[in-house]
C-alpha cells in the first residue's frame, strides 16, 4: 500500500469490505441472531429506520479517516505512519476528559508516556522524523 494512491487503495478496500460486510456476512448473521424479528427481514427494517442515517454518517467520517490514513502512509512511510496510528490512545485520554467525566490519573499519565515513548522508538531518529517523503 505504500505507493498505491490513497483514493485507490481506499476504493479497494471498501468495495471488498462492502460486498462481504453488507451482502455477506450482515444478512447471514440478522437470519441467525434475529430469526424470531424475520431474519433477513430485520436487517431489511433497520436499513429503513431512523437509525440507518446514523450508520451512513459514521461511514462518511470513516471514509474522510480512511483517506487521511493512506496519504499520511503515502507521505511519511508505512512504519512512521503505523506508530503514529497508535496515538489515538493519547486523544482517547484527552478527548474522554474533555467530553465525558474520566479523571486523569497518574495510571493514565504513565500508560500515555509509555504509549507516546514506545511510538517515537518505532519511528525512529529524531533527527529523521521530518523529513517527509517526496510523493508525486
Amino acid at each position: 500500500m505504500d505507493f498505491i494512491e490513497p483514493v485507490i487503495a481506499l476504493n479497494i478496500y471498501y468495495m471488498v469490505s462492502t460486498l462481504l460486510s453488507g451482502f455477506i456476512i450482515s444478512p447471514l448473521l440478522g437470519a441467525f441472531f434475529f430469526a424470531e424479528q424475520g431474519g433477513p427481514l430485520a436487517f431489511l427494517n433497520f436499513l429503513r429506520s431512523e437509525g440507518a442515517i446514523f450508520v451512513v454518517i459514521a461511514g462518511l467520517v470513516n471514509t474522510v479517516s480512511y483517506i487521511c490514513w493512506y496519504k499520511a502512509m503515502n507521505m511519511t512511510g508505512v512504519s512512521r505512519a503505523m506508530a503514529l496510528n497508535i496515538s489515538y490512545a493519547l486523544w482517547g485520554i484527552v478527548l474522554s476528559s474533555i467530553f465525558t467525566e474520566v479523571h486523569i490519573t497518574v495510571t493514565l499519565v504513565l500508560g500515555a508516556l509509555v504509549i507516546f515513548a514506545g511510538m517515537f522508538l518505532v519511528i525512529g531518529n529524531p533527527r529523521d522524523m521530518l523529513n517527509l517523503r517526496k510523493t508525486d
